[in-house]
């Protein structure tokens, strides 16, 4: 028997947490998939529904950023007030 020498588990130790830590992550991003919240999916939709928004047409339109033929027409501002 040798003395003086001591087992070390560290590096097994190590190894289990990073096995754990990969069994955990995977199962976060299934269940991100199946909970609809993958996040790219989300800014594609998010942006296809900004860029068929009406109201940003609008919104552009008035402020000079649309082009010509989405163009509003502005306010006016020659307009009277009833007294």
């Amino acid at each position: 028997m040798m003395t003086g020498l001591s087992n070390d588990r560290t590096s097994e130790e190590l190894r289990e947490l990073r096995e754990l830590r990969q069994k955990v992550g995977a199962k976060a991003r299934v269940s991100r998939e199946l909970a609809g919240l993958d996040v790219k999916r989300a800014e594609a939709d998010f942006m296809e529904f900004a860029k068929n928004s009406e109201a940003n047409n609008e919104f552009d339109a008035l402020i000079g950023l649309a082009g010509e033929a989405a163009k509003v027409e502005a306010p006016r501002t020659d307009a009277k007030l009833p007294e």
